[in-house]
């Protein structure tokens, strides 16, 4: 991935609604989606970094979602079993009376990418 492929990719995940970002991840090819996993294992990095509370972190809480879609695209089994990924509490996949379209984003990316390790995932997890 392209030094401008790795900004706009960290700009989709930042600041870009979901729909946008859904649809940047669904046409990803195998090279974007292994730069874009590194990029979101970094972005996690900075996320859960306690020491660091600036704006862009404060920004990255509140994208959460976005950074979740990010590694549900783009993670391998060994980088979603580990402990800084997790659906964001905001998500609320379980409600039925989700009118953000959380449930649809998610869905779509699943389908799309098809993460074998998906089925591996437990609660509490």
């Amino acid at each position: 991935m392209s030094a401008s492929l790795v900004e706009t990719f960290d700009q989709f995940v930042r600041r870009r609604p979901l729909p946008e970002l859904v649809d940047f991840l669904l046409h990803l090819d195998k090279p974007g989606q292994v730069a874009g996993r590194l990029h979101t294992k970094a972005l996690y990095k900075e996320l859960n970094d306690w020491r660091n509370s600036s704006a862009a972190v404060q920004q990255l809480r509140n994208r959460a979602s976005a950074l979740f879609l990010a590694g549900l695209a783009t993670y391998t089994k060994q980088e979603a079993m580990g402990r800084n990924f997790a659906v964001p509490w905001g998500l609320n996949l379980n409600n039925a009376q989700d009118s953000r379209g959380y449930k649809e984003y998610f869905m779509r990316v699943a389908n799309h990418a098809r993460p074998a390790w998906l089925g591996d995932c437990h609660p509490g997890q």
